[in-house]
Formats: structure tokens, sequence, C-alpha cells
């Protein structure tokens, strides 16, 4: 092959990677996710009290607050755990200790 194909190839593919790189960190969870969603549920609930006139706690609401925030908080942790997962799994490629599949 001619060498000029070959350095276009290779750029192509530098260029295709660095595009993969990029993409791949702009998905990283971004730092206080989880403080930041229970603000937004903890507003909601003042915009409904709000805009109702009436008591989220009353007649046993509470329970249906408690288990929105059990279920938050157990989507959060597993969460933590894919992207740690992931995050160790990309350190193994790049450490060369699992190959890539070409």
């Amino acid at each position: 092959m001619d060498e000029r194909a070959v350095e276009i190839i290779a750029e192509h593919e530098l260029k295709t990677n660095e595009k993969l790189i990029k993409e791949f960190e702009s998905l990283k969870p971004k730092p206080f996710r989880g403080l930041i969603s229970l603000v937004v549920l903890l507003g909601g609930l003042y915009v409904f009290e709000y805009a109702t006139n009436t008591s989220f706690f009353e007649n046993g609401g509470y329970f249906f607050f408690l288990a929105v925030i059990i279920s938050s908080g157990a989507v959060e942790t597993e969460s933590n755990k894919i992207n740690k997962r992931i995050d160790t799994l990309v350190k193994l490629i790049k450490s060369g200790a699992i190959k890539a599949d070409d």
C-alpha cells in the first residue's frame, strides 16, 4: 500500500479513537448528583404543598415520601457500583491486563 494511504488510515483511526475517548469521558457521572436529586425531590415536595395548600404528610403521605427516598437511594447506590465497575474495566484495558477485541 502507498505510504500516504497508510498515514491517512492511521490518522483516521487516531481521530476516531480520540472522539470515542472524549465521548466516554463526557459520560462520567457528575459529582454531587445524589445531593442534587435530593434537593430536586425536596423542591418538588415544597411546590406540591404550596400549590395544593395541603400537607404532604397528612393521611399517610409520608409513607409514599419514604418509599421514594428509599428507592432513590437504592438506584443511586446501584448506579455508583456500575460506574465503579466500568472505571475499573477501563483501567484494566489501559493497563493491558485485558485485551480489547478488534
